[in-house]
């Protein structure tokens, strides 16, 4: 049987096919495109051949610039005009002491491998503060923060996300003025610009801690303890006890809850076309009469009588009585009425326009 297919000619209207209504996985490659050849890609795989005007509009997200001609952020711009020097990103930050300055520790919760950068702020000590290269002996000072190298005031180090408590932070030295490495004591904080918070639906914020907000009255609450308890409705039908939470108000049998008048559950009698038992077996009015159409009197996929040939408008259906006639041309639903594809008396069908031979006209419809 072949395939049923949609006529270009015919059955598309001219102009109606945009960009919108293409797959989003149709691979169309750029050589077939008008220009496609000066194109960028976004794995960089197509450099710029010429200076790229940005027509007064910005760029965003860019990496923190290593070579001499990266571009930088204003961010990073910003701190180098603050007196702040960016160093590179610590693998993890230990806010406790560690004995040790050799082997691969455990720190927050990760073990680190040997060239991890690791940040020490929390040294008895307090010039061994600062960044760490971890190794399985003795660890080194980085390149950026050498043994006996004069440093300012101003070092920011961005935490890579690792670690339980501190993944993803960011920290400072706080000391003042020049100061030597692995000869003065230094101070860390953590940055905490950029982080901002606000309560939404059921939680409080108050400062910088955060708390649950319950309804006292109805619903989820808070004992005299603290503790969390449930609170039953008073207008509805739940109730609270030692052994839980459940529906009261006895049913008489066969009704469902629904929201009364003063939108509370309420126990009520389905009415019409639909009865429940009081085993929960639902039952639906489907007599003569009543309204429902029985589903052995679809008609599905029905060919009309009628000669396809490119000239002929007239069909006809196998039953007297249609209702909700759906007719298909090529797969695509035709408009009835009057001016549109088609009209229907009874089991008459006239066509506003004459299928083609080799067309495909099909009918779905009540009898």
């Amino acid at each position: 049987m072949s395939q049923t297919l949609i006529r270009g000619s015919t059955q598309i209207m001219p102009g109606t096919i945009t960009s919108a209504l293409l797959a989003s996985t149709l691979n169309l490659p750029t050589s077939q495109l008008q220009e496609g050849a000066k194109f960028l890609k976004s794995d960089g795989t197509v450099p710029m051949t010429a200076a790229f005007n940005m027509a007064n509009f910005g760029i965003s997200n860019l990496a923190t610039p290593v070579a001499a001609s990266d571009a930088a952020t204003k961010a990073y711009v910003d701190a180098l005009a603050n007196g702040l020097t960016f160093h590179k990103g610590c693998r993890v930050v230990a806010t406790s002491n560690i004995a040790s300055l050799s082997g691969l520790a455990t720190i927050d919760g990760v073990t680190v491998s040997s060239g991890d950068r690791v940040l020490l702020i929390g040294q008895t000590t307090g010039s061994q503060n600062g960044p760490w290269l971890a190794a399985a002996s003795a660890w080194t000072r980085p390149a950026d923060w050498a043994s006996g190298a004069t440093l300012t005031e101003g070092a920011y180090f961005l935490i890579d996300p690792d670690g339980t408590s501190y993944k993803n932070t960011k920290w400072i030295c706080t000391n003042t003025g020049t100061f030597i490495i692995d000869t003065a004591a230094t101070t860390w904080t953590q940055d905490q610009s950029g982080s901002q918070y606000s309560n939404g639906s059921g939680i409080a914020l108050s400062g910088t801690v955060f708390s649950a907000k319950l309804n006292t009255n109805s619903g989820l609450g808070f004992d005299g303890s603290s503790n969390i308890q449930l609170i039953a409705d008073p207008n509805g039908l739940l109730s609270v006890s030692a052994t839980g939470a459940r529906i009261t108000a006895a049913s008489a049998g066969g009704q469902i809850i629904v929201a009364n008048a003063s939108n509370n559950p309420a126990w009520v009698t389905p009415s019409g076309d639909v009865s429940v038992s009081s085993a929960g077996a639902m039952s639906v009015n489907n007599a003569s009469g009543s309204g429902f159409l029985k589903y052995g009197n679809l008609i599905s996929n029905e060919t009309p009588s009628g000669t396809i040939n490119g000239s002929n408008t007239a069909f006809t259906l196998a039953n007297a009585n249609a209702y909700q006639l759906e007719l298909f041309l090529n797969g695509q639903l035709l408009e009835p009425g009057v001016g549109n594809d088609y009209t229907v008396s009874g089991n008459a069908i006239t066509m506003l326009f004459a299928p083609l031979s080799g067309d495909k006209l099909r009918a779905y419809y009540f009898k």
